[in-house]
């Protein structure tokens, strides 16, 4: 299961990057990155519901887990795709740093706010 998961999160990361229309090779990569991690965590979850392990799954908490999951990471580039379309600073790479920056903050802290109440 382990090598079909991350057999789909490159495939999506591929298609994503292959697709990537005006977008740089660095925002696809990361946005690839991104789409792909949530895809093969979807697909892993209904996998294991079709075809259960000798183990069975914690599913106790697993439906909070993936939306905490994809909800931290739609803040994390949220932030980041609103702050690289700032004007300011002026230089790409500096804008680009500081939306990551921000964006990586803003999904940490999201992250912290579910891990401090929800567990």
């Amino acid at each position: 299961m382990a090598v079909l998961y991350f057999f789909v999160w490159g495939a999506v990361w591929a298609w994503v990057v292959q697709t990537r229309g005006a977008w740089n090779l660095i925002l696809a990569n990361l946005a690839g990155a991104a789409s792909g991690f949530i895809v093969a965590m979807i697909f892993s979850v209904i996998c294991a519901g079709l075809f259960p392990a000798h183990v069975p799954p914690a599913t106790e908490n697993l439906a909070s887990s993936v939306l905490q999951m994809i909800t931290t990471f739609g803040v994390l580039a949220g932030v980041w795709m609103w702050l690289v379309r700032r004007p300011r600073p002026e230089h790409p790479l500096a804008r680009q740093l500081f939306a990551g920056i921000c964006g990586l903050a803003a999904g940490v802290t999201t992250l912290a706010f579910f891990a401090l109440n929800f567990h």
